[in-house]
């Protein structure tokens, strides 16, 4: 579903970053309750307001579900596709399952899968890095922070089934990268205050 969704293509250089592909996150469709035996809704991706994709997926079961939509086959006109995905559960250590999507090619258990002309893999298997390999110090610390922020849903409360031992846990860390993201900024500034600050831990 991107640059022309074209069947039987390979797959793209590994200097593509995950984050320019469309990508479906079965923790997230578990966490809404999307997932129940014979649910069908759909899904959308934006940019800004404006629809920029769109698909139909019907839950055929616990283990398996249809991803509908239309894309082109090399280069031709745009056809319907019905693309099955099959689940697979694991158990989690305070009780409890986690759901997982099995990647149609490589066989592995991944939470999200990335849209490449016309098909859906998981990420190893186009070979996508995520931006944050090449961010900045800086962005690397806010994307941490915010995806320490997601796990608890809503910021700063403790989910219920969550353990407070976890929570307490992830709220540590992201004080943590929160003090070094400010030491980081306070370096950046220095030399237009006119102050040194000393070096700062970055691991």
């Amino acid at each position: 579903m991107r640059g022309g969704d074209r069947y039987g293509a390979g797959r793209p250089a590994s200097h593509n970053k995950a984050e320019s592909f469309r990508s479906i996150d079965v923790r997230r469709w578990a966490r809404e309750g999307k997932l129940r035996q014979g649910n069908y809704f759909g899904w959308r991706w934006t940019l800004g307001e404006e629809e920029v994709g769109s698909i139909g997926v019907h839950v055929e079961s616990s283990y398996s579900l249809t991803l509908k939509y239309s894309c082109s086959v090399d280069g031709g006109e745009r056809q319907s596709v019905s693309f099955p995905i099959t689940l697979t559960y694991t158990t989690c250590p305070f009780g409890g399952e986690r759901v997982w999507f099995i990647c149609p090619h490589s066989g592995r258990r991944v939470a999200k899968l990335y849209s490449y002309r016309g098909r859906w893999y998981c990420r190893k298997a186009l070979r996508l890095t995520y931006q944050s390999q090449s961010d900045d110090f800086m962005t690397r610390m806010h994307r941490g922070i915010e995806r320490l922020e997601s796990k608890l849903w809503i910021e700063n409360f403790k989910p219920k089934g969550m353990h407070w031992t976890t929570y307490n846990r992830i709220m540590e860390k992201r004080d943590r990268y929160e003090e070094r993201l400010d030491c980081a900024f306070m370096q950046r500034i220095a030399p237009l205050l006119g102050n040194h600050y000393p070096p700062f831990p970055i691991g």
